[in-house]
């Protein structure tokens, strides 16, 4: 779980007198944020939640492994130096689903006081999405620093 958004909801004017119920509303989890935006019709949302936060980061960890484990005559210098370079330049793009959380969080951070209803609405941040950072940056340290080692080992 990336996040869970919570809510505080009050109405003074229910049937009983007061009628207050707080809880989590909903909680952000990247497969389930794909399925439901391929449900909802928002299939290129969809596909890149998917590609880019789902498969991007296992395709790139493997490329980069692939890369630096392969011996000379498999894969040549040359093809190599491209490889690293590109995964370099590429690896940023799964960052798009912590981008997101973060304006899904601001966006949830709504308080509206009504006379009869008031509504608190708050997102947190849960440990999922700092595991998925830190796996992220690490990711993109290690392509740099494997693109700069082959740099230095090939001029």
């Amino acid at each position: 779980v990336a996040a869970d958004v919570h809510i505080n909801l009050l109405a003074g004017g229910a049937p009983q007198g007061r009628w207050q119920w707080s809880g989590t509303m909903a909680s952000l989890v990247l497969a389930q944020a794909t399925r439901d935006a391929w449900r909802s019709g928002a299939k290129t949302t969809a596909l890149v939640l998917g590609f880019l936060n789902g498969i991007w980061p296992l395709l790139q960890m493997g490329l980069l492994l692939l890369a630096w484990l392969l011996p000379g005559r498999c894969l040549a210098t040359r093809s190599r130096g491209r490889l690293l370079r590109l995964l370099a330049a590429l690896g940023k793009c799964g960052l798009s689903f912590p981008w997101l959380v973060t304006i899904w969080a601001a966006v949830c951070q709504l308080h509206w006081h009504g006379n009869q209803v008031s509504a608190d609405f708050q997102m947190r941040f849960d440990s999922g999405i700092f595991v998925f950072l830190a796996a992220a940056v690490l990711t993109n340290a290690l392509g740099y620093w494997a693109d700069h080692y082959h740099f230095l080992s090939t001029r």
